[in-house]
C-alpha cells in the first residue's frame, strides 16, 4: 500500500542456552515476588535458563538445616518454576554436592561428615554421605522439572589434603565423587553440569569425565587468548561439552564493577564460541550481605543476555540504550 515499506527481520541467538545463575545462599533471601520480577526482567532479554543456586537455603525433607524463614519451601520453588515456564525460562537446580556446605556441617548432627569438623566438604569415604547424596538428588530431581541438573563441585580446597589421607591422587578422588553424583542424577534422566575449576587445575581427569557431563568453566576477569586456550583446549580435545560463565562483579562492592564485568562478558563469550560452547551464563553472587544489592546488577544481567544472543558485546553506548 502507498506509504508502507515491507521489510524482513532475521534474528537468531548465537548460542542456544543463555542463562543467569542467581545466588540464593549468601544474603537475606529475596521474596518470591522479587524472584518473579527477576524472571520478568530476564524474559525481556530472551534469557532461557535460570540457575537456582542454593547451598542450604532450599528446604529438603528430613534436613532442617536452617530456620524456615531462611529457606525456600518446595511450594515456593514450584511456583517459581511454573511462573518462569510461562515466560519460556527453564529453572535449573544449582546445588553443591561436594564442597561449599558450611551451613550443613555447622549443624552438630552433620559436623563429622566434613573432612574437618564444621568444614565445607563432604568426607567422601563416610558411607552416610552416599545415602545423603542419593536422597538430596532424588528430591531435587523430582522438584525441578528441568532436564538439566547442576551439581556444583567447585572450590574443593581440601581435596589434596583429603586425597593424601586416602593415599589417592587428587584428580582420582575428585573424579570418583563426580562420577558417583553424576550417575545418580543421570539415573533420574538429568543432563549434568559441574563447575570446571578443579578440572582446569587437574586437566588429566578431563578425558575421563562422565559421558554426557557439561563442564562449566568460569572466570570473572578478562584473560589473554593464551590463557583461554590453555584451559579450554583440553575440553575441546576430549570432546567434553562446555557452557562458559561470566559474572557481574557485585559481591564485594557497593556499586557493581561494570567495566570489568562487561569486558569479561565479551572475552569469555568470544572464547566460548571459539572452543565450541553450547551456552553462556551470567552469575550474580551475593557473598557480602552488606554490599551485594541484587537490583543494582540488573544492567549486567541485560548486558550478558545481549552478549550471548548476538555473539558479541553491545556497543559502548549500552547504558544510553538500556536507560532509554
Amino acid at each position: 500500500e502507498p506509504g508502507f515499506t515491507e521489510a524482513t527481520a532475521t534474528d537468531w541467538p548465537a548460542l542456544p542456552y543463555r542463562g543467569v545463575m542467581m545466588d540464593m545462599s549468601h544474603t537475606q533471601l529475596p521474596r518470591l515476588d522479587e524472584l518473579e520480577r527477576q524472571i520478568d526482567f530476564l524474559a525481556r532479554f530472551k534469557i532461557n535458563q535460570y540457575f537456582f543456586y542454593s547451598e542450604a537455603t532450599l528446604a529438603l525433607d528430613g534436613y532442617p538445616i536452617l530456620p524456615p524463614n531462611a529457606q525456600f519451601s518446595k511450594a515456593q520453588v514450584r511456583e517459581l518454576i511454573d511462573y518462569a515456564r510461562q515466560r519460556h525460562i527453564d529453572v535449573i537446580p544449582n546445588a553443591e554436592l561436594y564442597g561449599h556446605l558450611h551451613d550443613f556441617f555447622r549443624k552438630e548432627l552433620y559436623s563429622d561428615l566434613a573432612v574437618i569438623p564444621y568444614g565445607g566438604e563432604f568426607r567422601p569415604d563416610d558411607p552416610r554421605v552416599g545415602e545423603i547424596l542419593k536422597d538430596w538428588i532424588g528430591q531435587l530431581a523430582t522438584l525441578f522439572t528441568s532436564r538439566f541438573f547442576h551439581v556444583g563441585f567447585d572450590e574443593t580446597w581440601l581435596l589434596e589434603r583429603e586425597a593424601g589421607r586416602m593415599n589417592k591422587r587428587p584428580e582420582d578422588l575428585y573424579l570418583e565423587q563426580l562420577t558417583r553424583v553424576t550417575n545418580l542424577a543421570q539415573g533420574h534422566g538429568k543432563t549434568v553440569l559441574a563447575w570446571a575449576d578443579m578440572m582446569e587445575k587437574f586437566p588429566a581427569m578431563i578425558p575421563k569425565l562422565p559421558k554426557g557431563l557439561i563442564a562449566v568453566p568460569w572466570h570473572y576477569e578478562p584473560l589473554t587468548e593464551a590463557a583461554y586456550s590453555g584451559f579450554l583446549t583440553p575440553f575441546q580435545k576430549a570432546g567434553v561439552p562446555i557452557m562458559v560463565l561470566g559474572a557481574i562483579r557485585n559481591w564485594h562492592w557497593l556499586s557493581p564493577d561494570y567495566k570489568t564485568s562487561f569486558q569479561n562478558d565479551a572475552s569469555m563469550l568470544a572464547a566460548g564460541l571459539k572452543y565450541g560452547a553450547t551456552g553462556f551464563a551470567e552469575s550474580e553472587w551475593t557473598d557480602n550481605t552488606q554490599a551485594a544489592l541484587m537490583r543494582l546488577a540488573r544492567p549486567g544481567l541485560a548486558h550478558g543476555a545481549i552478549t550471548s544472543w548476538q555473539g558479541a558485546a553491545p556497543a559502548a553506548d549500552f547504558f544510553e540504550h538500556y536507560s532509554s
